[in-house]
């Protein structure tokens, strides 16, 4: 069996100390902080309100400008946009979401 050749040892020694320390450091989350946790976010935030009427989608290109100098010369100057949006006449209320 070889031993470590000295010229790592302090390589070696670094690791086991990260190692120990973050094992030691590292703080452990029970089931029932878990559990508190995502109780507390789902009475922070609403659920979003719930939509019947009709939804639009439409896919559109945008342009971004690049001079030649930019560093990646073969990237598309156009790229896919994607926008949809729901509407509820009823309840008078809409989502627009831009992806």
């Amino acid at each position: 069996m070889k031993l470590v050749p000295a010229r790592f040892l302090p390589a070696v020694a670094f690791a086991l100390f990260s190692l120990a320390s973050f094992i030691i450091i590292m703080p452990a989350a029970s089931a029932g902080e878990v559990e508190d946790y995502v109780a507390k976010l789902k009475t922070h935030y609403q659920k979003t309100l719930p939509i019947n009427a009709f939804s639009l989608s439409s896919h559109f290109t945008n342009k971004q400008y690049r001079d030649h100098n930019y560093w990646d010369y073969q990237s598309p100057n156009v790229y896919m946009s994607v926008r949809t949006t729901e509407m509820d006449l009823v309840k008078k209320h809409f989502y627009d979401n831009d992806l």
